[in-house]
């Protein structure tokens, strides 16, 4: 990590309000509480997209968002602190469970913007959480923003082995490729078109372009921690493990000084590309939720 980084870590970490993963347990307890006790009084019409999620108790989920988001910040901080990339790891599963059965509430029809739910599963190495959530017979999609719906059905295609989407995928990102992109956009997407490929060599150089425009990327998002841990991109390189032979695989190399951090790679690859575990305990009140979203 550059020095420039580690400042603004130790920054933010001094602003944030959760210190730890106690304080973090314990909030995510009080908001299931308020869960609990708003959701007795709770008038269905001011809200009715909610039912579906209410039906299938994931509905508290959203009382617990800003605890997900907190969770990335709290795990950054201790994996800087102590080297212990498990930590993150297991933050990067746990966060995921806790995004995934809301996808859709938040997608609100515009499902190409569930690439980046698509990223979190692929970071966090729960390929099965991913299958689960994206069918291998999800629509094709043809508009929306370009990376996001061109990268939908190329990611399909990669895990799935799909010749059929990947080869309407390439032609999309062809196609896109020819207009203005933002310079993340544009190495992302020749990226995908690598792996698609079959290309670990150019799939390597896009990478690295990825990263270095990435500092503009994450500015359109609000999580700070994103500045110095690239969430995303993270997601992005492990999809190569699961689209690629792994003597291509091999061939991309993660860039050093940026906010990809190769030490997190080293720790996935190492361990065996397994999810992770619960970073909080799921217990007490949470207990009937934790088992919810961890089975499988």
């Amino acid at each position: 990590m550059i020095k420039k980084d580690e400042k603004l870590l130790e920054s933010l970490s001094a602003g944030r309000m959760f210190r730890g993963r106690a304080s973090l347990h314990a909030a995510a307890i009080e908001s299931k509480r308020k869960y609990d006790a708003e959701i007795t009084s709770w008038d269905v019409s001011k809200n009715p997209r909610r039912i579906p999620f209410i039906k299938a108790g994931t509905d508290a989920l959203l009382f617990l968002e800003r605890i997900a988001k907190e969770m990335l910040g709290v795990a950054v901080m201790e994996a800087h602190r102590n080297g212990d990339m498990s930590a993150l790891h297991d933050a990067l599963f746990t966060v995921s469970r806790m995004e995934l059965p809301l996808i859709r509430y938040y997608s609100d029809g515009a499902e190409y913007v569930r690439v980046w739910d698509m990223l979190n599963a692929l970071a966090a190495c729960d390929i099965g959480a991913f299958r689960r959530a994206f069918a291998p017979d999800c629509p094709l999609l043809t508009k929306g923003y370009r990376l996001c719906f061109i990268g939908y059905n190329l990611i399909l295609g990669l895990i799935y082995h799909d010749g059929n989407r990947l080869a309407a995928g390439i032609r999309q990102a062809e196609t896109g490729l020819t207009r203005k992109n933002p310079l993340f956009d544009a190495a992302a997407l020749s990226y995908l078109l690598a792996l698609a490929r079959q290309d670990g060599a150019e799939a390597n150089r896009f990478f690295s372009e990825m990263m270095k425009s990435y500092r503009r990327f994450v500015g359109e998002f609000d999580d700070p921690f994103w500045k110095v841990f690239a969430l995303r991109p993270h997601g992005f390189y492990n999809l190569a493990y699961y689209a690629l032979p792994p003597e291509q695989f091999a061939r991309i190399k993660p860039p050093k000084d940026t906010a990809f951090w190769p030490e997190l790679a080293e720790y996935q690859k190492q361990a065996g590309y397994i999810r992770g575990k619960p970073f909080i305990p799921f217990d007490g009140p949470l207990a009937a939720l934790g088992e919810m979203i961890f089975q499988g």
